[in-house]
């Protein structure tokens, strides 16, 4: 029984070691160890000064061992590592050299802290290959001068069919990839590299194989190589416009006045359809009463909804009404009234205003409207003070926002 017991107060003094090497050493742990190792060897008839130095010596090198791997830098955080640089500039490799940055000197004020971490579950993007990802800090660190980063892929993280040649540096931006502009890669040594002006998340990416797949005929058959594209993302241009809708006849006691923007960019040759996603740059839609007048919001009447367009996900203009993600038709941009001659039972129609400009594609995603009556009896400064409204609220509502566009044509069409 003293064996079973001895071999109990070792275990709880033991107990009560480990504890202490999680936690600040206290008098009242101390004690306690004391007590039962004390308890146990009475029979023993041990120095009790030499127990307490015994269970000081064991404590103090579990707490060394303890704190020591705590503060090793090679235990701690292996997927990350940083630098200090001044204006003297460096270059230094990171992470078994998979990253290596290229600080000319002047590019920073004073020293500045750089870490780069690997990002172990990065944001994947519908249609994009993300090869790595790594997150370079400070984040939004702005540079005098580019900073060249180089980033090493492995070849055998590749998926079968991916071009090679593709991969590009690609930057972070709301949860949504974009390619950086000068980003190439070396095949040979499997190193992508780019000039970046400011810090972020970056990694290798590359468009996804069913993308770039120029699919197999049959035999005899030939592929125009032009037929099968999946185009690189470019960023579109925004046009606000403004329209009076002319009255559809001589009864009618109405005015809608429309103020919109829309997304438009040169036409992309041999497309089929054209992918689109929205960069909202921190400025996210709030909600609105779509169906109301302009002057009608906040009114029990007009009930507020989401704005229909969701960041970062791939919206389909043209192509199959069946895919998700499809938002419609593209058309001419042009805004047209229908006229109806009641006598002869004509129809004419006019165009009185475009969207986007004449010779390009585009799409309107936003636009705000209020109808006025001839019965409100409103001066034209009136009505120019509520349309000046709608424009501000239409600017504010989209300011920083970006439209990316791809032109894509499948295989086989």
């Amino acid at each position: 029984m003293f064996a079973r017991n001895a071999r109990r107060a070792d275990s709880e003094a033991d107990r009560l070691m480990a504890f202490s090497s999680r936690r600040a050493l206290t008098l009242d742990v101390f004690n306690k160890m004391l007590q039962y190792r004390t308890d146990v060897y009475k029979g023993f008839d041990l120095d009790r000064k030499n127990v307490y130095a015994a269970i000081l010596g064991i404590t103090l090198v579990i707490v060394f061992i303890g704190y020591s791997t705590l503060w090793d830098p090679s235990t701690n955080n292996s997927n990350q590592q940083g630098i200090q640089v001044d204006n003297k500039g460096v270059r230094f490799s990171f992470l078994s050299e998979r990253v290596t940055l290229d600080v000319s000197p002047g590019s920073v004020t004073g020293n500045v802290n750089l870490n780069i971490q690997e990002v172990l579950n990065p944001v994947e993007n519908i249609d994009l290959e993300l090869i790595n990802s790594f997150e370079f800090k400070p984040d939004g660190q702005v540079f005098d001068n580019p900073v060249e980063v180089s980033i090493m892929y492995d070849v055998d993280d590749l998926p079968d069919g991916l071009d090679e040649s593709t991969i590009k540096i690609y930057n972070l931006v709301d949860n949504v990839w974009i390619p950086l502009d000068d980003s190439v890669t070396d095949t040979v040594t499997h190193i992508s590299t780019a000039r970046v002006s400011h810090f972020s998340k970056m990694g290798c990416a590359a468009p996804s194989p069913s993308n770039n797949d120029e699919g197999n005929t049959g035999e005899g058959e030939t592929v125009d190589e032009n037929a099968t594209s999946a185009q690189i993302w470019f960023k579109a241009d925004l046009n606000f416009f403004y329209f009076k809708d002319p009255r559809s006849s001589e009864r009618d006691k109405d005015t809608m006045h429309s103020v919109g923007v829309s997304a438009f960019w040169a036409p992309a040759s041999y497309v089929q359809y054209y992918q689109l996603k929205f960069v909202f740059n921190g400025n996210s839609p709030e909600d609105y009463a779509w169906h109301c007048d302009f002057r009608e919001q906040g009114k029990s009447s007009c009930t507020a909804n989401p704005y229909p367009f969701n960041e970062g996900f791939i919206y389909h203009l043209n192509g199959d009404p069946n895919l998700k993600g499809f938002i419609g038709v593209m058309g001419t941009g042009e805004a047209a009234a229908t006229f109806f001659d009641p006598d002869t039972g004509e129809k004419t129609v006019t165009v009185y205003g475009h969207t986007y400009p004449l010779g390009k594609h585009g799409y309107s995603f936003m636009a705000v409207h209020d109808t006025v009556s001839d019965l409100e009896e409103l001066s034209d400064i009136q009505v120019g003070s509520f349309v000046s409204g709608m424009e501000v609220f239409i600017q504010s509502y989209v300011e920083g926002w970006e439209i990316w566009v791809r032109p894509v044509t499948e295989s086989g069409n």
